[in-house]
């Protein structure tokens, strides 16, 4: 597998705990990714039942507790077209008797290319990065334990979660995925009483530990042998080693925190005391895991627990394991004050999971307790604006030197291929290799550029220095105005002159219409670069949204082919595939809506309800 479809993956593996978020890094969960369709070909898939059904389906009544549509997040009013296709849930929490059940929390997460693609996420890095958006939206069942959601963009996959942080929590795949304006009755939500768990978390001396993070999943135990997820620290970050090459470093970006903290496993923290009382537990043979900074997890298994039973686990003892010491030099050998430190047991899966220390002391030392004792890999860096270092993997036992490289100076010769003037070029330097990872976790925020703002300067010559640049590999981007992107891999082993050629923009216009020719306003549009490497970035892109003529001027494309996707809740997805430049516009017609019916039969019977998804 490309390293660059790798890292996403391995993020949000990580990041949403064996898979919770798996959608977002695979092929199916994108509409980017149905096969390939020629330019004038299009796909839709909604129905003209769907396309009007926001008065087809009753609504509730109006004293129910409902979610409000979220505007965009620019600001903007939402288009009449979208807030007419924007779908809804609705249902009731009730107790196993069948009662109503009032003041019960309901969330809903929902999974589409959106979720993750940002809008504005571009590899020249000056603008946002891409962050997740799985919300959906967020009530409480009223007196009669009805509630409804409004305002949920439809054509998703979608979790519903009822009652977390009490003693009876539902988490539910939901079966039927609406249409545009359509509002599902999911019917009776039953809450059925969970177990709880209750303990006390010591150190190795007896004492309380205050904040432990205690888990518990209905997991079996050798997951965890084989992939030890209990070490993930979502303020950390990863070491990745894919197909034996060199190890990549993923931070944590800063909202994996927040996500971290909403995934749908029973979790709490122990008190000043010690002791926890962790509710939502799944009645069955659970797998309890408590964990705190510089200290070894807790791992217990085959926990018992049955509907509404509280069971007291006793003491969870968390130990301090292996201390790892070390300490970070110059290329003289003068210690480091203030460098940054991500550390990483070394286990048998080609990720690792990393956390940060302390910065290092004015003596350039470094220390960290929690470690298993095996081999461990270290990373460094003066501060967050410098390239890591990394270090081999070392036993535990060793005192660990990291040695920070030599700077130097790349001397880049810009050129334009059309004779424009080249003024103000931005440039971007990526730790990593073009097409191997740089760029898609640059902008995933797992990895940072390299801070230029000090080190590029003119030189009277009309060329640009980019100083203080360490040993290593890098992906040196260059853009200016007139110009498309242009990008090359460098290995600095010493000062370099670098010649980048220019080319013209390749900047076209995509038109979307409706089946009558009609714009479409509001239209998303997706841009995955295709055909020759380098493809900038190798994953798709938001480009933007059409004005009210249906209009949008494209101008991230970095590549000699392009997919394009326009998407649209009231009529579904249409592609196109391109060679780059494109004389015209590129129309994007919307096919007709229509609709399928039909019986699924299982051996001649009608399948158990929800095995199905269609």
């Amino acid at each position: 597998m490309n390293p660059a479809r790798l890292v996403p993956i391995v993020i949000a593996i990580a990041i949403l705990a064996l898979g919770a978020f798996l959608m977002f890094g695979g092929k199916d969960a994108s509409p980017l990714d149905r096969g390939p369709v020629p330019l004038g070909t299009e796909h839709a898939s909604t129905t003209d039942e769907q396309a009007g059904n926001a008065q087809r389906t009753d609504v509730a009544d109006a004293s129910i507790d409902r979610s409000t549509v979220r505007a965009p997040s620019d600001g903007r009013e939402l288009d009449p077209g979208i807030r007419a296709a924007l779908s809804g849930f609705r249902g009731r929490t009730v107790t196993p008797e069948g009662k109503p059940l009032p003041n019960v929390r309901v969330e809903l997460y929902r999974f589409a290319a959106d979720s993750v693609i940002s809008a504005g996420a571009s590899p020249t890095l000056t603008e946002a990065r891409y962050e997740p958006d799985v919300d959906a939206g967020e009530t409480k069942s009223d007196g009669a334990g009805e509630f409804q959601l409004d305002g949920v963009w439809p054509r998703a996959f979608y979790l519903l979660r009822a009652g977390r942080g009490s003693d009876a929590v539902v988490l539910r795949v939901v079966e039927h995925i609406p249409g545009p304006g359509e509002i599902v009755d999911l019917g009776d939500i039953v809450m059925e009483p969970s177990g709880i768990l209750t303990g006390t978390v010591v150190d190795d001396d007896g004492r309380p530990v205050a904040g432990a993070l205690v888990r518990a999943a209905d997991i079996p135990g050798a997951l965890l042998s084989m992939a030890p997820v209990e070490q993930f620290d979502p303020t950390g970050g990863l070491m990745i080693k894919p197909g034996g090459q060199r190890i990549l470093v993923a931070e944590c970006p800063p909202w994996v925190e927040q996500r971290f903290e909403q995934l749908p496993i029973p979790a709490t923290r122990t008190g000043e005391d010690g002791s926890f009382r962790l509710t939502g537990v799944v009645p069955g043979q659970n797998v309890v895991v408590v964990t705190a900074r510089a200290r070894l997890p807790f791992i217990k298994q085959q926990v018992k627990v049955a509907a509404a039973e509280e069971r007291d686990i006793g003491t969870a003892r968390l130990r301090e394991g292996e201390t790892l010491y070390g300490h970070v030099v110059d290329q003289t050998g003068e210690p480091v004050e203030g460098a940054e430190i991500l550390a990483a047991p070394v286990g048998a899966i080609p990720v690792y999971f990393a956390r940060f220390t302390e910065p290092t002391t004015a003596d350039g030392v470094f220390e960290l307790s929690g470690f298993p004792n095996q081999n461990v890999i270290v990373a460094a860096r003066r501060s967050n604006r410098d390239p890591w270092i990394i270090s081999e993997p070392q036993p535990i036992m060793r005192d660990i030197e990291v040695q920070l490289p030599s700077s130097f100076v790349i001397t880049v010769t810009l050129t334009s291929e059309a004779g424009l003037p080249i003024e103000k070029p931005k440039f971007d330097l990526l730790p990593g290799e073009l097409g191997e990872g740089a760029v898609e976790m640059a902008m995933w925020g797992a990895s940072q550029p390299v801070d230029l703002t000090e080190r590029v300067e003119r030189t009277e010559d009309g060329k640009w220095r980019i100083n203080d640049v360490p040993t290593g590999e890098f992906a040196l981007l260059a853009q200016c105005e007139g110009h498309a992107l242009t990008a090359k891999n460098l290995d600095v082993e010493g000062s370099m002159d670098v010649e980048l050629s220019l080319s013209a923009a390749r900047a076209f216009d995509v038109r979307v219409v409706d089946a009558t020719g009609e714009p479409v306003s509001s239209a998303t549009i997706y841009v995955e670069a295709r055909g020759d490497r380098p493809r900038i970035p190798e994953m798709p892109i938001q480009a933007g949204t059409t004005d009210e003529a249906g209009e949008l001027r494209v101008d991230r494309v970095f590549a000699s082919e392009a997919r394009l996707t326009a998407a649209h809740p009231a009529y579904g997805n249409v592609h196109a595939q391109i060679s780059l430049p494109v004389e015209g516009p590129v129309v994007l017609q919307m096919a007709q809506p229509g609709i399928l019916e039909g019986v699924l039969s299982e051996a001649g019977r009608p399948p158990k309800p929800g095995k199905w998804t269609l």
